[in-house]
């Protein structure tokens, strides 16, 4: 979970305690907070083992946060979680259930639910193109045509193989670099939607 400089919700820490798949940590990383989500962590951290907190004495960028929690992690899969979302309480048990039955597979992530600051739902993606193909070039062409111009990048929010992640560059220091994540991972292995909104995402007025 890479935390920016804005408060964390209990909502959110409570809807990835809430998960009906239980064998997972949960690392923290928080980058320089100016508010309270310290003090939010430190408490969840205290009552919950699997919780791993960590905290940078200065902003180091958001690419550095996502990329410092991967680095902490242990697991054989890997999920980046942000600070304000909500994960449905069986989003982790389907894409794992998925990734196992399919060990083909680079990465697994759900459709997707977009909600306002009070948690009132506005629209969902539910059109994503299919990259389960075996040839990598399909894979590439479909998310090509996706992206093209830049488009919604939720997918990198759902769950990875930490090995395959692991060899690609992670997150940059530059405008869409979780779009380039997804195409490198695209070219790495197939990838399944699972057909449910499993991930909530909260849309902020600019």
């Amino acid at each position: 979970v890479p935390v920016e400089p804005v408060v964390v919700e209990d909502e959110a820490i409570d809807s990835v305690l809430a998960q009906t798949f239980r064998d997972f940590e949960f690392v923290i990383s928080d980058n320089a907070s100016t508010d309270g989500t310290g003090e939010i962590c430190a408490e969840y951290a205290a009552a919950a083992p699997r919780i791993l907190y960590s905290r940078a004495e200065r902003n180091m960028g958001g690419g550095w946060n996502f990329n410092n929690v991967f680095l902490r992690s242990r697991a054989r899969y890997f999920v980046w979680f942000c600070h304000d979302d909500l994960w449905v309480p069986e989003f982790l048990e389907k894409q794992v259930d998925a990734m196992e039955r399919k060990p083909e597979l680079a990465s697994c992530y759900s459709r997707t639910t977009y909600v306002d600051a009070e948690g009132v739902p506005i629209y969902s993606i539910v059109g994503r193109p299919d990259l389960t193909p075996s040839d990598p070039a399909l894979r590439f062409r479909e998310f090509l045509r996706y992206h093209t111009p830049t488009n919604e990048c939720s997918q990198v929010l759902g769950i990875f193989r930490s090995d395959v992640l692991r060899k690609t560059r992670l997150m940059g220091i530059y405008p869409s670099s979780d779009m380039i994540l997804l195409g490198d991972i695209c070219l790495r292995g197939p990838a399944l939607e699972i057909p449910e909104c499993l991930l909530v995402r909260r849309d902020h007025p600019m």
